[in-house]
C-alpha cells in the first residue's frame, strides 16, 4: 500500500473520531443548556420570593393555604389538617407535601 494511501486512511480515521467526539460534545453541550434554563429558572423565582411573600394570602374562604407553594410556584394549594398528638395544629400540602405544625 503506497504512502499516499496510508496517509488518507490515517486522516479518515482520524476524522471518524473527532466525528464521535463532536456528537459527545453536542450532547455535553445540550445538557448544559437544560441546566443553566433549570438555574435561570431557580433564580427567577428565588428572585420574586420577597414579592410573592409579601402577597401571600394565608387564606382562601375557610382553607388554609401552602405558603411554599405560593412563594416557589406562584399556585395556591389548599393545606389540610391532619391528625396530631400535639397541641400543635398541623397542616399538610396537597400539592407539594409541606407540613407545618402551627401553634393554636
Amino acid at each position: 500500500m503506497s504512502i499516499e494511501v496510508q496517509l488518507k486512511q490515517l486522516a479518515l480515521a482520524m476524522a471518524t473520531d473527532t466525528a464521535m467526539r463532536l456528537n459527545v460534545l453536542r450532547s455535553q453541550l445540550q445538557d448544559i443548556e437544560r441546566q443553566k434554563l433549570e438555574l435561570q429558572k431557580k433564580i427567577e423565582t428565588a428572585s420574586q420570593s420577597s414579592k410573592r411573600a409579601e402577597e401571600f394570602r394565608p387564606k382562601s374562604g375557610i382553607d388554609y393555604l401552602c405558603p411554599r407553594c405560593w412563594v416557589q410556584h406562584c399556585r395556591n394549594s389548599l393545606l389540610r389538617p391532619i391528625p396530631s398528638t400535639t397541641r400543635q395544629d398541623i397542616f399538610r400540602c396537597g400539592s407539594c407535601g409541606a407540613e407545618f405544625s402551627l401553634d393554636p
